[in-house]
């Protein structure tokens, strides 16, 4: 039982990263669709 306990205590952590990176990887995503319509918009002032 302890070896388990230690193992799922190790995971931890991982998990957490992960939620991390999908978080970072929804907020870049919304980044770059907001400079590409911004990029757009410029675009279409130019023309």
């Amino acid at each position: 039982a302890l070896k388990t306990f230690e193992t799922s205590r190790q995971t931890m952590p991982n998990v957490q990263r992960l939620e991390q990176l999908r978080d970072t990887a929804r907020n870049t995503r919304d980044l770059i669709k907001q400079r590409a319509t911004h990029y757009i918009d410029c675009y279409r002032v130019e023309r």
